[in-house]
C-alpha cells in the first residue's frame, strides 16, 4: 500500500525531501501541476466527480493509496493532488506554511486547484502530508 505519509511537520517533510535529494514544491509549482494551463477547477476538469478523488463525499474516513483515483490525474499525469491529504509546500505566508490540496476529510468545495490553507510549520495532523519534487 502506498498511502501518503501523515503526522509529519513541515520541518520533517523538508528534511526528508533534502535527504532524498529532492525538495517540497512551491505553492506556484503545486498549482500549475494541478490546474495545467487552462485554469481548471479540479485536476480532471470543471465538473466535480467523487469517483476521481478521496474526499468527504467518498466516505473513506482515511487516506487511500496515492494511485487509487487514476481518473483524477492532472493534465501532467500527477495523481492525488486533490483530496487524500493537504500537502505542505515550500511556500510561507506571514509566519505560517502554505498547504494545498485538501484532504479526505474535506468536501468538494474545499478541495479545488486553487484552495489553500495555512498552518504552523510544527503542526502534525492525520490530514496533512507532503509531496517531493526534483528540479530538472
Amino acid at each position: 500500500m502506498s498511502h501518503p505519509v501523515t503526522l509529519i511537520s513541515w520541518y520533517d517533510a523538508a528534511a526528508y525531501a533534502e535527504w532524498a535529494g529532492k525538495r517540497l514544491l512551491t505553492e506556484v509549482e503545486w498549482e500549475k501541476a494541478a490546474r495545467g494551463i487552462d485554469a481548471r477547477k479540479w485536476p480532471w476538469g470543471n465538473q466535480f466527480d467523487a469517483t476521481r478523488v478521496n474526499s468527504l463525499e467518498a466516505n473513506s474516513a482515511n487516506t487511500t493509496s496515492v494511485d487509487a483515483h487514476r481518473g483524477g490525474a492532472s493534465p501532467y499525469g500527477v495523481l492525488s493532488l486533490i483530496g487524500n491529504t493537504w500537502e505542505w509546500t515550500a511556500s510561507q505566508y506571514d509566519g505560517t506554511s502554505i498547504l494545498r490540496g485538501g484532504s479526505w476529510y474535506d468536501r468538494c468545495q474545499s478541495i479545488t486547484c486553487c484552495s489553500r490553507s495555512f498552518a504552523p510549520s510544527h503542526l502534525r495532523s492525520t490530514v496533512i502530508g507532503f509531496r517531493c519534487a526534483r528540479s530538472a
